[in-house]
């Protein structure tokens, strides 16, 4: 966390077509978020796992026209919750943009009733916020606030979303059978549509005919892994953080500077690399050592890690940078993967260099993400 800067907390979600549903509850968060409906008021927003909450506020924002850039934390993803909170709050006070902004705090159930007034209060005091959105898993009534509570869908609009998703004919019956075993629950009904996709009509019939359940993440997974979604009660943060992204690819940015360094180390150690995590400091482009053993010998190759905006592309600059600290550690080869993209003029100076330096982007590492454990 003390690398982070503001910039690492700007919400940039990506607008999906195939977002269903919840047209009075994006009514009431666009009423709330730019007509100012409930200026200096909180807005907690509830509903079990997997019933789309994130996805509502992403969804209501990308759609949006806002006049600044939004700020996201997510306190599921640090081990101490409140005080990255609090530090992100620092953050906000000392280099907050111009204009009116929005915050959102996600896996809100983490904070006391104290903590919600605190932060309440000290995020408001900033003149320019305009809105500040809780999302949490279990209803509270908090103080001056507004509640929106999600639920599943439905039998009605259960029904409307498999027949508008599944690419296949599938016949009511069958039909009723998925909706009453994902019991209306967003996330589970989207199990479904993936099996008929991938695993074809025999993987949804299976599915239907044995036993959806919830484990610890919330996640509804067929009882036999005839899709493998999570490991039930034994899944690590860094599984899940990655069976996130698989669904959610623009999440990434979401995360700080530090976790995604830890979910890189992961990736390259699922393709048979020994991993170094190095101390989060400064260290001149070597966030990662990672070694493999060869018959020709032990290779060591440095990885930086750029945890950027999707529109903020690396330059030649940190591609030069690293390849004097490739030479400096005689490491074998040298790489950087980002959430980004790269210059044209950082690919030209790589290809002189092509068997000692690699650059990987979002594209490579949505690929890295989806091969993890597979």
């Amino acid at each position: 966390m003390s690398n982070s800067k503001l910039e690492d907390f700007e919400f940039h979600p990506i607008y999906s077509r195939q977002f269903f549903g919840r047209e009075l509850e994006q009514t009431k968060l666009r009423n709330y978020f730019l007509n100012g409906q409930y200026s200096f008021r909180p807005i907690w927003i509830s509903g079990a796992a997997g019933v789309g909450k994130t996805a509502l506020v992403s969804h209501v924002i990308a759609s949006s026209r806002l006049a600044s850039t939004p700020y996201l934390i997510n306190l599921e993803l640090s081990n101490q919750p409140k005080m990255h909170l609090q530090e992100f709050i620092q953050y906000l006070y000392k280099d907050h943009q111009k204009g009116n902004f929005i915050v959102i705090v996600d896996g809100a159930d983490v904070l006391s009733d104290d903590d919600v007034r605190s932060t309440t209060s000290q995020i408001f005091n900033i003149k320019a916020t305009c809105g500040l959105a809780f999302i949490g898993r279990y209803a509270r009534n908090i103080e001056r606030g507004e509640n929106l509570k999600l639920d599943n869908f439905d039998t009605l609009i259960s029904e409307y979303y498999l027949a508008n998703n599944l690419e296949s004919n599938v016949d009511r019956e069958t039909l009723l059978k998925a909706i009453n075993v994902a019991k209306g629950n967003p996330q589970a009904l989207g199990v479904l549509v993936n099996a008929l996709r991938t695993g074809g009509y025999k993987s949804f019939q299976d599915i239907i005919s044995g036993q959806l359940y919830e484990i610890s993440n919330g996640i509804a997974v067929p009882k036999e892994n005839i899709i493998e979604i999570v490991r039930p009660k034994l899944i690590s943060s860094t599984d899940y953080l990655v069976e996130k992204l698989r669904k959610q690819p623009q999440h990434v940015y979401e995360i700080s500077p530090r976790k995604f360094e830890e979910l890189l180390a992961e990736l390259l150690t699922d393709m048979g690399w020994d991993v170094e995590l190095t101390k989060e400091t400064r260290d001149g482009g070597k966030d990662i050592l990672a070694y493999l053993n060869t018959d020709l010998g032990r290779m060591l190759c440095l990885v930086e890690a750029k945890r950027y905006r999707h529109d903020r592309k690396i330059g030649v600059g940190l591609v030069r940078s690293l390849y004097g600290s490739l030479c400096d550690h005689n490491a074998s080869s040298a790489m950087i993967v980002t959430t980004s993209t790269f210059t044209s003029d950082a690919k030209e100076f790589q290809k002189k260099y092509e068997y000692q330096l690699s650059l990987r982007d979002f594209g490579d590492l949505n690929q890295w993400i989806h091969a993890y454990k597979r």
